[in-house]
């Protein structure tokens, strides 16, 4: 973990909430009681990982990786200003989004995902080059790639997930990751970088596109993604690697008790 702010390089001594106290308690109102516990994912040195029960509630999860000007400034009004438009996608109410809703969105996810990051033990997807130029733009990088979709299921309310795998380019190796973030009846769908034209295996038209060119949209919108098809594009890079998330909770909903896997679901 970061001893240092990995936005300013001050001391990262401040907590940075992965959803904030507002956000957490809405999620809440979604979840059984039982379910208000935290995955904990370990990831071990060979890339495998692996889950364990910490006991505290996912929504409060909290990561010491920034300084409490960037904590308390220009982070708190990134939340702030994407706050009222998350609500209401958590609380699966209808939304106007203007372009400029869609970018602050973008936005907002884009640095919970370079926080999230910071959660694990091997290398992390982002460079330091991206984080200060996050920084310094407050927009996401050019090659990541934000899309939205309607779920409308309890055991993604409050998942967080992330697959990663090693590439390859003339320059040498690079990662790659893929995220899901849940937030009530709506889930994120984040990928960077994104290689060739879009991301990877999401079929056209199956979820709101935020980010790169940020457009105009109304919420909710079609088609509703049910739980197989929210799990494969969460496990698009492979169906069957146990990667780090709140994949625990999915099984006390499925009706039998197993996850689906295997081929996206049509």
């Amino acid at each position: 973990m970061t001893k240092t702010c990995i936005f300013f390089g001050g001391p990262g001594v401040s907590k940075e909430h992965l959803w904030s106290k507002a956000l957490g308690l809405e999620i809440a109102r979604w979840l059984p009681k039982e379910s208000l516990k935290s995955y904990k994912a370990i990831q071990r040195s060979d890339g495998t990982e692996e889950t364990s029960v910490d006991g505290h509630p996912l929504y409060s999860t909290t990561v010491p990786c920034v300084c409490a000007p960037c904590n308390n400034g220009w982070m708190n009004q990134s939340d702030e200003r994407t706050r009222n438009k998350t609500i209401r996608l958590i609380r699966d109410q209808k939304a106007s989004f203007s372009q400029q809703d869609s970018e602050w969105l973008a936005a907002w996810l884009a640095m919970k995902m370079i926080v999230r990051d910071e959660i694990q033990t091997t290398q992390s997807v982002f460079t330091d080059q991206d984080k200060q130029d996050f920084y310094s733009t407050r927009l996401p990088p050019a090659d990541m790639w934000i899309g939205l979709g309607y779920a409308k299921q309890v055991m993604w309310a409050n998942a967080f997930h992330r697959q990663w795998r090693r590439g390859y380019s003339q320059d040498g190796m690079f990662h790659e990751a893929i995220w899901t973030m849940g937030l009530g009846a709506t889930v994120a769908f984040i990928e960077y970088p994104v290689k060739g034209k879009g991301p990877t295996g999401i079929p056209p038209n199956q979820l709101v596109q935020l980010w790169p060119s940020p457009k105009a949209f109304e919420w909710p919108v079609n088609p509703v993604l049910t739980p197989a098809q929210v799990r494969y594009l969460a496990m698009r890079y492979n169906a069957s690697f146990p990667s780090a998330g709140d994949f625990g909770n999915e099984r006390r909903f499925m009706p039998t008790g197993k996850p689906t896997q295997g081929r996206p679901p049509s």
